[in-house]
C-alpha cells in the first residue's frame, strides 16, 4: 500500500532515485551494477548510523514512527528493498511490525546528507546558453538538429553544457565510432539509450545535399588565407569531411581546409521546420530505443492502471528509476512522455 505522504517528507525510493539517478551511469553492465549496489551500500550505512532517519505512518493512528538505526545492520534488511515503496511480506523478523509501509525521510535531512556527501545538484539549463536563441550553431548542433528536431538532443553538442555533466567535447567522429561500436555489439544500430544519440551519417549527408543545393550557408576559418569564409556549393560537392588529431570536425576541398564550422540558426530551422520528419524518425520508425521501452514496460508492470498523479515530475521520474533499478536521465524521460 502506498502511505499518505507527509508533508516535508520524500518516499526512500525517492530519496535513492535522486541520489543515483544524478551520478554518470557508466558503460559496462557490471560497472552500472557496481555504482548501484555502493549507493544502496552507502544508502544503507547512513541509516544505520543515524546519519539518516528514516520513519513509517502508522495506519492505526496519526503521526510517524522512526525506524530505530540498528534494524537496518542487525536484522540485515537487503539492500534492494530500498527501491521498493513499501516493505515486503519477506522481510526479517524485527521488520515484521511495518509490513505493508511505505519508508519515508524527511527531505530537509536528506539534502544536507547529499551536500556533505558532495553531490551537487544536476546542471539547470537556465544556466547555459539557449540553442533556440543563438544565432550560429556549429556543425555538430546542426547535424543534430537535422537528425532529431529535438532541442535537447542539440543542447547536448554544446560543450559547457556536457562539460558540466562530466562529458567529453562533442565530436562526430565520437559519435560515429560509438554507433558502429555499438551496432558491432549489439547488432543494433538504431537504438540508442543516451540524451546525445541521433543518426549522424544521415544527418551530415542530408546537410551536405542542401549545402550542395545552395539551400543553406555555411562559414568557417579557411587554412588558405586564415580568415573566415563562405563555403560555396561547389566546396559541399567536391568535399569531404576530415577530422583532426583531437577530433575536431574539418572540411578539405583541395588543399583547403575548413575548420570552426558554423551555420545561422535561423537559416537551419527554417529549411529544417521543428514539425518535419526528423532524420531519426525517417530511419528508426516509430519504434522505440531500449532505455524507453525499458520504461514503456516498467510502467505497465507497476502501474497497469496508469501512472498515479506525483506530487511533481521528479518524484515521478524517480519512482520510474526506483522500479527500473537504474538510472534514466531527465532529458530521456521527456522524450518517452512527449512521445507517449
Amino acid at each position: 500500500m502506498n502511505d499518505p505522504q507527509p508533508t516535508g517528507y520524500i518516499t526512500l525510493a525517492h530519496a535513492y532515485g535522486l541520489y543515483h539517478g544524478t551520478w554518470p551511469e557508466p558503460d559496462e553492465l557490471a560497472e552500472k551494477q557496481k555504482l548501484m549496489d555502493d549507493h544502496l551500500e552507502q544508502f544503507k550505512y547512513a541509516l544505520a548510523h543515524d546519519q539518516l532517519r528514516a520513519r513509517v505512518r502508522f495506519p492505526d493512528r496519526e503521526g510517524e514512527f522512526d525506524i530505530p538505526p540498528q534494524l537496518w545492520e542487525v536484522e540485515g534488511f537487503p539492500e534492494l528493498e530500498i527501491l521498493r515503496e513499501d516493505i515486503p511480506v519477506h522481510s526479517p523478523d524485527g521488520w515484521k511490525p511495518y509490513v505493508g509501509r511505505t519508508l519515508f525521510v524527511r527531505e530537509s535531512a536528506f539534502r544536507r546528507w547529499l551536500e556533505h556527501n558532495g553531490w551537487q545538484p544536476p546542471p539547470d539549463p537556465k544556466d547555459f546558453d539557449d540553442p533556440q536563441q543563438m544565432v550560429t550553431w556549429t556543425l555538430i548542433m546542426t547535424a543534430a538538429w537535422i537528425g532529431t528536431r529535438d532541442i535537447d538532443v542539440v543542447r547536448w553538442q554544446m560543450n559547457r553544457w556536457r562539460e558540466a555533466h562530466g562529458w567529453p567535447h562533442a565530436s562526430l567522429a565520437v559519435l560515429a565510432a560509438g554507433r558502429l561500436l555499438e551496432a558491432a555489439e549489439t547488432e543494433d544500430a538504431d537504438d540508442a539509450d543516451d540524451p546525445a544519440h541521433f543518426e549522424s551519417l544521415a544527418a551530415l549527408k542530408e546537410l551536405t545535399r542542401q549545402g550542395e543545393a545552395g539551400a543553406v550557408t555555411a562559414w568557417a576559418r579557411s587554412s588558405e588565407t586564415g580568415q573566415p569564409a563562405q563555403l560555396q556549393p561547389s566546396d559541399w560537392t567536391y568535399g569531404k569531411l576530415e577530422f583532426d588529431h583531437a577530433l575536431e570536425e574539418r572540411w578539405r576541398v583541395g588543399k583547403v581546409l575548413y575548420t570552426d564550422i558554423t551555420f545561422r540558426r535561423a537559416d537551419i530551422v527554417e529549411v529544417w521546420p521543428a514539425g518535419d520528419q526528423s532524420v531519426n524518425a525517417i530511419t528508426v520508425g516509430k519504434r522505440r530505443p531500449p532505455l524507453q521501452q525499458a520504461i514503456e514496460t516498467a510502467i505497465a508492470e507497476h502501474w497497469p492502471s496508469g501512472l498515479p498523479a506525483f506530487p511533481s515530475v521528479k518524484e515521478r521520474n524517480a519512482a520510474i528509476i526506483a522500479k527500473l533499478g537504474r538510472t534514466v536521465s531527465d532529458d530521456t524521460f521527456e522524450r518517452y512522455f512527449s512521445r507517449a
